[in-house]
């Protein structure tokens, strides 16, 4: 992360110092970063020497981390000079990500990502968004699309005590195949769009401060304001608010207005989210609450602000986290999950 702090402080300065003589400073800086880390790769660096864009690129690239091994045939690393402030990096066509005995592989556009950083800010992470299309995982034909972004903003009222940054968060996914991702365990291809914030306990990057410990930052809660989810021919929109308690576990409710409940109860059973055995009696419940509103669940604390009621012919169905346990409707399904480990 430092080297890739480094890189934005140089591409910045080509902008002042002219970009010539600046990508030769870049590319030398590259190699001897690469040259001194073992964990990277490359069978050449050099200038990219285009009036649009300051940078370099890396070809023959290679990254290995105990999680798994990222290879391309290129890599660029650039900045317009219309936004100094903003780098980009772009992914080659057919680039890798292997781990854990599976393979990702990119497809035809490669993949494009970008990053700015606030100088009113401590030169803290202000922007990010990381665009891909037609990854294929083992040979399967895996997403058609996917495009997240984030940006940073205030904390907001309803943030946790132990907030340090909070980012507003867009998410669009099309063409998602469980199949591929499962390995053929379950089926289906599912899509969402919506928009949400992500609290965290610090800045994620920030280039005007070391890193301290060098732990990343931790998720201590988040908020959806609106998610359309597609799973085949189910339909839902998503709400919610999920806190991190004082021992990092979920607590806060997500809620999901369906027109089609026991299916997606039966899904959710389907892809190991809820008991196999508990669905057809969550299912019933589900059904029987929605014929009665009156008999809604208890509410988990601290309950999200007013969402938008269910549209016309959809129910209402409540994931709850409270006191360290996972409720559908009122049914107990489990423990609540974990935002992160103590």
């Amino acid at each position: 992360m430092r080297t890739v702090l480094m890189l934005l402080v140089l591409l910045a300065g080509l902008v002042v110092g002219g970009w010539i003589g600046g990508e030769t400073l870049l590319a030398r800086t590259i190699r001897e970063a690469i040259a001194s880390d073992p964990r990277l790769q490359a069978t050449r660096v050099s200038q990219l020497r285009e009036p649009d864009r300051i940078g370099v690129r890396v070809r023959g690239f290679t990254a290995t981390a105990p999680e798994g091994t990222v290879a391309a045939d290129w890599v660029d690393i650039f900045l317009p000079p219309s936004s100094p402030d903003t780098l980009h990096v772009t992914v080659a066509p057919g680039a890798t990500l292997t781990g854990g005995g599976r393979e990702l592989v990119l497809g035809p556009d490669g993949a494009e990502a970008w990053a700015s950083f606030s100088p009113t800010n401590s030169l803290a992470l202000s922007h990010a968004r990381v665009l891909a299309e037609d990854a294929v995982l083992d040979g399967a034909a895996a997403v058609g699309r996917i495009d997240l972004a984030a940006e940073l903003a205030g904390y907001g009222a309803d943030a946790p005590r132990a907030t340090g940054a909070a980012y507003d968060v867009s998410l669009a996914v099309a063409d998602l195949s469980l199949d591929a991702l499962s390995g053929g365990a379950v089926t289906g291809v599912a899509g969402a769009e919506g928009t949400g914030r992500l609290w965290l306990d610090r800045v994620p990057v920030r280039a005007a401060a070391p890193s301290g410990d060098g732990v990343g930052p931790r998720i201590v809660g988040f908020r959806v304001d609106g998610l359309d989810l597609a799973l085949d021919d189910l339909a839902a929109r998503i709400y919610g608010r999920v806190v991190a308690d004082a021992e990092g576990r979920a607590e806060g409710e997500i809620l999901v207005d369906t027109a089609d409940s026991r299916g997606f109860v039966e899904r959710a059973a389907a892809v190991g989210l809820l008991p196999e055995r508990a669905a057809p009696l969550a299912a019933t419940i589900l059904t029987a609450v929605a014929q009665t509103p009156a008999a809604a669940e208890p509410a988990a604390e601290p309950r999200p602000a007013a969402w938008p009621e269910p549209h016309e012919g959809a129910a209402r169905i409540t994931v709850a986290f409270r006191d360290g346990q996972s409720f559908l409707g009122p049914l107990p399904i489990g423990p609540a999950p974990r935002l992160y480990l103590r």
